[in-house]
């Protein structure tokens, strides 16, 4: 008779009851208690008929599934089978007391899975490895996972130790994806396709406003940051030796955008109207540009432009002045002479269109 383990120590009693019919002799299958009749070794069965202990040359047990009796039962006559067997639990690990394996676990056939701590304990859970104490930690109490660390901040934190790899995801489909949800509607979805190329299904957004991408390189090298990107409106207007009152206008609006140290402006300022006695002497100047121009001789810079009703000699010139939001106006003659430009130059109806790039430290 078969049982597990090395000295057998604890037994088990199972009793299979039958209602018999006329000349019945042959008693199988589930008996009144609903256990199907089984035994391995026919020295440890019992069978009483009507609570009468029979002898064994009163029945045949050697098929492992059946009693067979030796002469018919009559009707309503009660075959009681009582099958004994034995195991040892000496080698157990105590549900209540708990314990150590030693050897391998293998759990096969789980139909249900398996759970750990499912009351809700705060008990940790660790899995080590040959090399790392913690290759994955549950921490039960704040509801973190680890790996490669017994104290992970977060939900989940991964610790390489001197690997610079922490993580790595691999698919078998031509593009690989690690898609992440917040509380909006739809994932950011990072995507490694075919070419080493790198998609992003959302904006990027930088924690830290100084930070951005190093382009075209494998290192931070600093002449290949970009870190500023910006859209945005001004509102340029004339000055008169730095003075705007006097002056009213029909047009006076701008758009630039800043890419890195580079502003790119366009816009016009277009007059209505002058008031003599309150326009100052001096330079003619367009200001109000959105960022300052670098304080470098290496910063001027010329833009490209329209004018009307503006008098000059030859040829205008709207150039940036270094260390300011401010481009002023000259003339520049066939000879090469420059003249800057002032309040008899221009007209009530005076109007520049311009576009302009320049370099800025903002």
């Amino acid at each position: 008779m078969a049982y597990i383990g090395v000295s057998p120590s604890n037994g088990v009693r199972r009793k299979h009851t039958y209602t018999a019919t006329a000349n019945q002799t042959s008693f199988s299958g589930a008996g009144a208690e609903g256990a199907t009749l089984s035994y391995n070794d026919s020295n440890f069965v019992d069978v009483y008929q009507n609570g009468v202990k029979l002898s064994e040359a009163d029945y045949t047990s050697t098929s492992g599934t059946a009693i067979v009796l030796a002469q018919g039962a009559s009707v309503s006559d009660i075959i009681e089978v009582v099958v004994y067997d034995v195991f040892s639990v000496a080698d157990t690990v105590s549900k209540s007391a708990g314990g150590t394996f030693d050897g391998d676990v293998t759990l096969t056939n789980i139909a249900g899975g398996a759970v750990f701590n499912e009351d809700s304990a705060d008990v940790d859970f660790r899995v080590e490895s040959n090399g790392q104490a913690n290759m994955l930690f549950v921490d039960g109490g704040n509801d973190r996972v680890g790996i490669g660390t017994n104290s992970p901040s977060e939900v989940f934190e991964v610790h390489s130790g001197a690997g610079n790899i922490g993580a790595k995801f691999v698919s078998t489909d031509a593009l690989a994806v690690v898609a992440y949800k917040d509380n909006s509607t739809s994932d950011v979805v990072f995507a490694g396709a075919s070419g080493d190329n790198f998609a992003v299904s959302h904006d990027i957004l930088f924690t830290n406003a100084s930070k951005g991408v190093y382009l075209g390189v494998t290192s931070a090298t600093a002449a290949n940051l970009l870190n500023d990107y910006e859209e945005g409106t001004f509102t340029p207007v004339f000055a008169f030796g730095g003075s705007t009152n006097g002056l009213t206008y029909g047009n006076k609006v701008g758009s630039y955008t800043k890419v890195g140290n580079r502003v790119h402006t366009s816009g016009i300022v277009q007059l209505t109207g002058k008031d003599g006695a309150a326009i100052g002497s001096g330079t003619v100047t367009i200001v109000g540009f959105p960022f300052t121009v670098t304080n470098n001789n290496n910063a001027y810079a010329a833009a490209g432009l329209r004018m009307q009703n503006i008098t000059f000699a030859d040829s205008p010139s709207l150039a940036t002045i270094i260390n300011s939001t401010t481009a002023d106006l000259r003339e520049i003659t066939n000879a090469g002479s420059v003249t800057t430009l002032n309040n008899g130059n221009i007209a009530a109806d005076s109007y520049v269109i311009f576009s302009l790039s320049y370099q800025t430290d903002a």
